[in-house]
């Protein structure tokens, strides 16, 4: 759950291919998508992750805050499902031990990314259909918190700083999941 200002923009997606119409899916976890015209609707993680692991076996996803949390947890899941993963987040060190946790180089791949960077996340993108040849989905989980501190007294610098990671972040993986799935 997010603190404070963090709880106006906190939020997860998963964006998965392959519905019978051929449009992409947005599965939304809170509440930003819902003006952005996307077909959504909401399920809890566990609900996600069950509903897209029934046909795991040969599809590729990205995990955006990978390295710990939700994040991890929820790669670590895929994985045993048989999805091929690309673990996306800040932290090498922390990407490659769930990648030495997932304990199959094969279907894993780490990589560094800034989701608040257009370009990191194109990079993303472009790494993962490099290797992998396809996206199916993207659990859309990278996120921080604003300081727990009244809002008249929060620095517009963190303010930034969370819409850049939490909206702005989450809109560019959308769309770059839109471009190739």
């Amino acid at each position: 759950s997010c603190a404070g200002a963090g709880a106006l923009v906190g939020t997860m997606m998963l964006a998965a291919r392959g519905s019978t119409d051929g449009i992409a899916r947005v599965i939304n976890l809170g509440s930003v998508a819902a003006g952005l015209g996307l077909t959504v609707f909401s399920l809890s993680p566990s609900l996600a992750l069950a509903a897209v692991a029934l046909t795991a076996v040969g599809f590729g996803v990205i995990v955006t805050g990978a390295g710990t949390g939700v994040g991890r947890a929820s790669a670590l899941s895929l994985a045993g499902g048989g999805w091929t993963v690309v673990l996306a987040g800040r932290r090498t060190e922390l990407l490659e031990t769930v990648a030495r946790e997932i304990g199959d180089p094969a279907r894993t791949l780490a990589c560094t990314t800034d989701v608040a960077d257009p370009q990191s996340v194109r990079a993303l993108f472009d790494a993962c259909t490099a290797r992998f040849g396809r996206v199916d989905l993207l659990f859309n989980n990278a996120g921080v918190n604003a300081p727990g501190v009244p809002l008249e007294d929060l620095p517009l610098e963190d303010w930034k700083r969370v819409v850049d990671i939490n909206l702005n972040g989450m809109f560019y993986c959308i769309q770059q999941a839109f471009r190739v799935m």
